[in-house]
């Protein structure tokens, strides 16, 4: 993660131990990144917003 000073972080960096074979396999692997970043983020505002209506 990239830290940010105030405002949490600003992101994952997308890095591989050994070099991409392919760019098709390059690109397929930062696009799994932004997909899971997007998932994990709606499920955390989805339990956020199923959390606020408790209080």
């Amino acid at each position: 993660m990239v830290p940010s000073l105030g405002i949490g972080t600003l992101g994952f960096i997308n890095t591989s131990r050994d070099q991409y074979k392919t760019g098709k396999s390059m690109l397929f692997s930062g696009f799994l990144s932004i997909l899971f970043g997007f998932i994990s983020s709606i499920i955390i505002i989805i339990l956020g917003f199923f959390m606020s209506l408790q209080y």
